[in-house]
C-alpha cells in the first residue's frame, strides 16, 4: 500500500516576482505613425479600413490559393513608416484573415518593411 502525500507544515514557500529587463534601445524612437493617437481613433482610418473590407470581404491572399476566408484586417502593402502619404489609399491596402495579417506581421518584424516578399 501506498502512503497518501503528505502536507508540509509550515508556510508556503516565498515565489518572488523578478521582471523581465527591458531590451536596449540603439537610439531615441522615432514614434511611427500608427502609435499615435490621433492616428490608432481617427474616423479617415476607420472609413478607410472599412470600406476596403465592404469592397473586398474575402482575404486576398487567401484567394490566390482558392481558399474562402473571410478577410477581418487591413494591411498596408507599403509601410506607413515609409509612405505616410499612402496611409489612406484603397491600392495601399490589402484585405487580410487573422492568420495572413500575423504572418506577414511576423515578416516585416524580422526582415524589416523592405524585406523579403512571399
Amino acid at each position: 500500500m501506498s502512503r497518501p502525500p503528505t502536507r508540509r507544515s509550515g508556510p508556503p514557500p516565498e515565489r518572488t516576482y523578478k521582471p523581465k529587463p527591458l531590451p536596449q534601445e540603439s537610439g531615441p524612437r522615432q514614434p511611427r505613425l500608427y502609435d499615435r493617437r490621433d492616428w490608432r481613433g481617427s474616423g479617415r482610418r476607420l472609413g478607410a479600413k472599412n470600406l476596403k473590407l465592404r469592397t473586398n470581404p474575402l482575404c486576398e491572399r487567401c484567394l490566390m490559393f482558392g481558399e474562402y476566408v473571410p478577410a477581418v484586417d487591413v494591411h498596408h502593402k507599403t509601410d506607413v513608416a515609409d509612405a505616410p502619404e499612402l496611409a489612406f489609399d484603397q491600392a495601399n491596402l490589402e484585405a487580410l484573415c487573422k492568420q495572413c495579417h500575423g504572418r506577414e506581421s511576423n515578416r516585416r518584424q524580422r526582415h524589416g518593411s523592405q524585406g523579403p516578399q512571399p
